[in-house]
């Protein structure tokens, strides 16, 4: 994967918008340095848009993912890694639902994959009609419910991730 493009600085960014912590918006903030028409058009309004999954902004003709752009203005640094939405959610962009973290931990709090019966965790052994509980590759035992199984499965995620595991499918 490659690099994540450098950020614009903390200064840059409380200059073209203001965060609200509660909704997790960035706004356009009214700019003296630009024609009017921008600040009857955008300012005060939502910046960026909905693109492949994230909320993304256009900043100095540079595209950035919003929870980037958020990490940078609330903490003032670049993020050292990835940044998870804890929810899941990756259109909450509070900063109360961000955090750093690597892409193992990250894909630890992904949702169940669509279309599937069972949940996370948890699979059928069709040669003996049992439920299987499994945490990347290490068999945890044969159950006969898949509530079973995936209890099993967050009792060892729990053990190994701690609250970077996604209780609820």
């Amino acid at each position: 994967m490659a690099a994540a493009k450098p950020l614009p600085t903390q200064e840059r960014l409380r200059e073209l918008f203001d965060y609200d912590e509660a909704t997790g918006l960035l706004l356009w903030r009214r700019r003296d340095d630009i024609g009017p028409g921008f600040n009857g058009r955008f300012a005060g309004k939502r910046a960026g848009s909905l693109s492949d999954r994230y909320w993304r902004v256009m900043v100095d003709h540079r595209n950035f993912t919003y929870h980037r752009v958020i990490w940078k203005f609330v903490y003032g640094t670049e993020p050292s890694s990835e940044i998870d939405h804890i929810n899941g959610d990756t259109s909450d962009n509070r900063i109360a639902n961000l955090r750093e973290g690597d892409r193992w931990l990250n894909a630890k709090n992904r949702s169940p994959t669509r279309g599937r019966s069972l949940p996370k965790g948890v699979r059928l052994q069709k040669y003996c009609k049992n439920y299987q509980a499994y945490i990347v590759r290490q068999r945890l035992g044969y159950f006969s419910t898949p509530e079973e199984a995936h209890a099993a499965y967050l009792k060892a995620a729990k053990e190994q991730w701690g609250e970077w595991v996604r209780t609820e499918d």
